[in-house]
């Protein structure tokens, strides 16, 4: 778990592709989401995927004033697209950011209850900021199954993590997430 941030995405998006191709037959498409706990570290993000040749017109910037820290970073836009600051509740669903075609989505706390893409089959978690218990809530986001059936090919009935935690933290993570499935279940 004490990978580095830029091979902990790189990770992330690797498995994503492999979904991709997995997917792609079933006529549907995997998201990969980016969990941060700021703007700046979002960006930082952001820019780690353009430079693994994710389309820009393909990542969802789902962080509040995520235009201004870009701009005070470079100067321009430089293809960011900012799908949050702005916008109206129903344009930021996942299910809005789906339909628009982004595929790779940068999330902070706007990952909250009520957030529902079962699509979302990949996820790094970036703990900059965050707590346990905030990361045992962001994984249940994830055990969701698409159209609620399961799929023969046992890598689609999963959700993917990639941590960029510290040991210590992901020994707890895991103790706790033990602990809330055994509590709570799953769907």
């Amino acid at each position: 778990c004490n990978t580095g941030k830029a091979d902990a995405i790189k990770k992330a998006n690797d498995k994503w592709k492999a979904l991709y191709v997995q997917l792609a037959p079933l006529g549907k498409i995997p998201i990969a989401c980016f969990i941060v706990n700021d703007t700046q570290r979002g960006v930082d993000v952001w820019e780690h995927l353009v430079k693994l040749k994710i389309p820009s017109a393909k990542i969802a910037v789902h962080l509040n004033k995520a235009r201004d820290v870009i701009m005070d970073r470079k100067g321009s836009l430089n293809g960011l697209i900012d799908t949050y600051t702005g916008k109206q509740t129903e344009d930021r669903s996942p299910q809005t950011l789906r339909a628009q075609g982004f595929t790779h989505i940068i999330w902070n706390l706007t990952l909250r209850e009520g957030w529902d893409e079962p699509l979302a089959y990949v996820a790094y978690i970036d703990q900059h900021g965050k707590s346990v218990t905030d990361i045992v809530q962001k994984i249940g986001r994830f055990v969701r199954q698409p159209d609620a059936s399961p799929f023969s090919d046992a890598d689609l009935n999963a959700a993917y993590f990639y941590f960029n935690i510290t040991d210590k933290m992901f020994t707890d993570l895991i103790e706790e997430t033990q602990s809330e499935m055994q509590t709570e279940g799953y769907e």
